[in-house]
């Protein structure tokens, strides 16, 4: 049986607590609002309250798919663990 690592992406709609719980990594995608840049990390950078209460205020997001050096950045580690992904 090969040894792997069970990855996920944020926008798989599972919270935090689940992925901390089950040890699952996951790659952040990131969006655009008001200007800024945001890691889609699961309510830690910007709370799910504050991110709908600027929408409510007018601000429209909008998201981008994570680079090929992010990915890359983030499988590397458990590859060189001779981990399947």
């Amino acid at each position: 049986m090969s040894k792997f690592v069970l990855t996920a992406s944020s926008t798989v709609d599972l919270p935090l607590e689940y992925f901390e719980k089950q040890k699952i990594p996951y790659v952040c995608f990131h969006y655009m609002m008001d200007g800024i840049e945001y890691p889609d990390d699961l309510g830690q950078t910007i709370s799910f309250e504050d991110f709908y209460r600027k929408i409510e205020a007018g601000a429209m997001p909008t998201t981008s798919q994570v680079s090929v050096g992010q990915f890359i950045d983030f499988c590397e580690p458990f590859l060189k663990e001779g981990l399947d992904i």
